[in-house]
């Protein structure tokens, strides 16, 4: 039986820190709902401590919507870990995020490093007495000692943290560097096995979603990811991206996850809705570009004539292919009417958007069912 990994999603909390993409406190309700709808494990909230109206907000998704962990981001400061704990104790399951900064994690001596170490499990003892789930992230981790890294997670956990994360914070590692890292940690923590063991990657090289695989393969369980793959600089591993490559590449990363892959879009929509930003055409997955068609068939016909370089043997698969990577999932009778009414579209324009392809689907689904003639009724 493959083996889970739970997707933590920072949309509104790493992502919202990006310029540009901040959120009305109504907004960001009504995102974690979607969020909920998607089915992330694991949604981080907010950062109480940054404003009272940050606080307040935090508070209402945690009361409020139900389904994944309500997580919440604290200082490494006892008060302002009662104050995030205020914030998410109304959800049905709260985590405490802390963390120490990459100064305390790039210390050298060994006096600075025991007095770092020594705030770490002070900092995680005092947020298990609030609630059984604690996440502990050593910031930059993979620009650090990796020995030191080792010893505060075996610390942290001998305090009662359940996840033990490694933020690449600058966007710097390496696939197989990042591999690498989460098999020493794997190696040289002892009591890694009482810990979920995650990764926090930044895109800053283009590398967040290849690294969150690559950790994946090497054993991490837990992954962190933003819609749209947004966040600070050049963004966090685009969730997305991440979980339609765990799903089409079952033969490569044999793990589950319970990510709902038809809300991916309209996920991916309200985001840009609500920020006003929206993904470049060619973004993978949710571009309106993955998926085009131009008039003569040329596109379908190349990947037919090749289907060693594209894997993909007719126009219906490779139809198939990019409604699974939108999350539709189709029968083959579906599939069937949703590709004579992509035909007949194409007859009259010369690209199909992701749009439109939602609107196939969902009318070869009806015809299907029988309500109506996918071609005649829609296209005409």
């Amino acid at each position: 039986m493959a083996e889970y990994v739970k997707i933590f999603d920072t949309t509104l909390r790493d992502g919202e820190e990006a310029p540009g993409f901040g959120l009305t406190p109504d907004q960001k309700f009504e995102m974690a709902q979607q969020l909920a709808r998607l089915g992330v494990d694991v949604l981080e909230a907010g950062f109480p401590a940054a404003s009272p109206e940050e606080f307040a907000t935090v508070k209402r998704i945690a009361n409020e919507v139900r389904g994944p962990i309500i997580a919440a981001l604290a200082p490494p400061v006892e008060a302002e870990i009662d104050r995030v704990w205020e914030a998410i104790k109304g959800a049905e399951r709260a985590r405490i995020h802390t963390f120490l900064t990459g100064a305390d994690v790039h210390q050298q001596g060994a006096m600075q490093r025991e007095r770092a170490r020594a705030r770490a499990v002070a900092t995680v003892t005092h947020a298990r007495s609030l609630t059984e789930d604690v996440e502990f992230s050593p910031i930059d981790a993979t620009r650090s000692d990796w020995a030191y890294v080792a010893e505060l997670f075996e610390a942290v956990i001998d305090a009662g943290a359940t996840t033990v994360n490694i933020p690449d914070t600058c966007g710097f590692a390496q696939p197989d560097e990042l591999a690498a890292m989460v098999a020493y940690m794997r190696a040289h923590v002892s009591n890694i096995q009482r810990a979920t063991l995650s990764v926090h990657c930044h895109n800053d090289l283009g590398l967040a979603v290849a690294n969150s695989l690559a950790a994946i393969k090497a054993g991490a369980r837990q992954v962190h990811s933003c819609m749209n793959g947004i966040g600070e600089r050049a963004g966090n591993a685009a969730l997305e991206e991440l979980v339609m490559a765990l799903s089409v590449r079952r033969d490569q990363h044999a793990v589950e996850h319970r990510v709902n892959l038809e809300q991916l879009l309209p996920t991916s929509t309200l985001l840009q809705q609500f920020t006003g930003v929206t993904v470049q055409p060619n973004k993978a997955i949710v571009g309106q570009n993955a998926f085009a068609r131009d008039k003569n068939g040329l596109h379908g016909e190349a990947m037919l004539d090749d289907a060693r370089t594209y894997g993909i043997h007719s126009g219906r698969d490779m139809l198939r292919a990019r409604l699974e990577e939108l999350g539709l999932l189709l029968t083959q009778d579906e599939l069937n009417y949703a590709f004579a009414g992509y035909m007949s579209l194409t007859d009259f324009k010369s690209e199909v958007s992701d749009a439109d392809l939602v609107q196939i689907a969902q009318n070869g689904r009806r015809a299907a069912d029988g309500v109506f003639d996918a071609i005649g009724h829609v296209y005409r």
